[in-house]
């Protein structure tokens, strides 16, 4: 090959990287936890079973996080969340993360005529 072919070769793979590199930021930044929705309990053994919920169980007017494990050394995250019009639940669904005891549940809920935001029910 060629040195100017090298250096061609070179700045393409520099300009995948880089619009790779972009495009991942980008993305990332719009799945960014806040400071409090990326909490773990001082002191929690993630190869032991836990389940922490940030709204204290079945909260449906405020949006909160369940922060939980199985016992095999990793942690999961769940926020509540809102199904669109399109959905197969339609809009106005709020599925609601929550703990009972040590283990992780979810609980679908239609809120009050239909109105579900960002994660809480509305009105």
């Amino acid at each position: 090959m060629e040195r100017r072919e090298i250096i061609v070769v070179m700045l393409v793979l520099l300009l995948l990287v880089t619009t790779s590199y972009f495009v991942y930021k980008s993305f990332y930044r719009k799945l960014k936890l806040s400071p409090e929705e990326d909490f773990l309990p001082e002191g929690v053994d993630i190869n032991n079973k836990f389940c922490y919920d940030s709204d204290n169980g079945l909260n449906y007017f405020q949006k909160g996080i369940v922060v939980w494990g199985v016992g095999d050394g990793k942690v999961h995250r769940s926020i509540d969340y809102c199904t669109s019009d399109d959905s197969v639940w339609g809009g106005g669904t709020l599925f609601e993360m929550y703990c009972v005891g040590n283990s992780f549940k979810i609980k679908d809920m239609v809120c009050g005529e239909g109105s579900c935001k960002e994660g809480v029910c509305i009105g």
